[in-house]
């Protein structure tokens, strides 16, 4: 069972301090997983409460799993390095980062976090305000219809979470993380597996294997899942944009939580009187036996 547990700051006296700059820590050589947790618990705390149980709660585990596994590569990197994240959203793991002193990037559209979406994650609105407290550069650019507006070769890290799939043209990304990438800079994508024990399941049953309906698929303006990987397609993809897989990671972590009748989420397993999350914890026990069905993938790999 996971904990459900976070550093508990006040929002208003961390953005405050943010504004003042006190709490701008340094890149150091040896950043351990430890480090990037407290800052990614700080990160969470400056988000409203309702985003939190909505939004956050549901992959909190998934992003402590992002910043465990890319912590050995860090020291890769020098101080004050350059990070770019693409298709950032709310901006967790660029966040923890710029906390820990690197000059971040993110780029993204954000269409769907207009307050008329009623978006779980949010509003653009606060997560602007919120890059610019961290000193974090935002930029509004589409790529499916232009390149991110940063030079060639500018970049130590670019990540991308949980965001090929939902390119129908996903080479354009690969093309974008290839282009801003420095020499040895290292790309981080996470994407879901189609060989999950869920997508089995579902297919076995006699249901679509695709997370999004059809009726979904068919509108003009989709911006679902076109196309999910095995773990073996996903470090053919890096190697066909020259990027040499260090790490090749399976996870459930994004499925370790527990859904509450209201909409709301709380990190961790839960037991409750369910038979859904019973069976959810059964699906838990499987794909930690056979962890070819977990969900999650993640890829560090290294410009060649």
């Amino acid at each position: 069972m996971t904990k459900d547990s976070t550093e508990q700051y006040p929002r208003e006296s961390v953005l405050q301090d943010l504004s003042a700059g006190q709490i701008r820590a340094v890149v150091g050589n040896r950043l351990s997983p430890q480090d990037l947790q407290r800052s990614l618990d700080l990160v969470v705390s400056t988000f409203p409460p309702s985003v939190i149980s909505r939004g956050i709660n549901r992959n909190l585990n998934l992003y402590r799993f992002i910043v465990k596994s890319v912590a050995p590569h860090l020291q890769r990197l020098h101080s004050g390095a350059t990070v770019c994240d693409l298709g950032a959203g709310a901006g967790i793991i660029p966040l923890v980062f710029a906390h820990r002193g690197f000059l971040v990037n993110v780029v993204d559209k954000w269409d769907e976090y207009s307050p008329d979406f009623n978006n779980q994650m949010g509003i653009t609105e606060d997560f602007l305000r919120r890059f610019e407290q961290f000193s974090v550069h935002a930029y509004d650019c589409d790529l499916m219809l232009s390149k991110t507006p940063l030079p060639d070769g500018s970049q130590d890290l670019v990540s991308a979470y949980s965001v090929l799939e939902h390119f129908p043209r996903p080479h354009l990304l690969m093309n974008e993380i290839y282009r801003l990438l420095k020499p040895r800079g290292l790309a981080v994508i996470l994407i879901p597996n189609v060989a999950s024990l869920q997508s089995r399941l579902r297919h076995m049953f006699g249901a679509t294997p695709h997370l999004d309906p059809w009726h979904n698929f068919y509108r003009s303006d989709f911006g679902g899942h076109y196309r999910e990987l095995t773990l073996k397609e996903l470090e053919s993809v890096a190697k066909e944009w020259n990027l040499e897989p260090l790490t090749l990671l399976r996870s459930e972590a994004s499925r370790i939580n527990t859904p509450l009748s209201d909409g709301h989420w709380v990190a961790g397993w839960r037991i409750r009187p369910s038979c859904i999350q019973f069976a959810r914890g059964l699906y838990l026990v499987v794909v930690q036996l056979f962890p070819s069905l977990r969900f999650d993938l993640l890829l560090i790999a290294q410009k060649i």
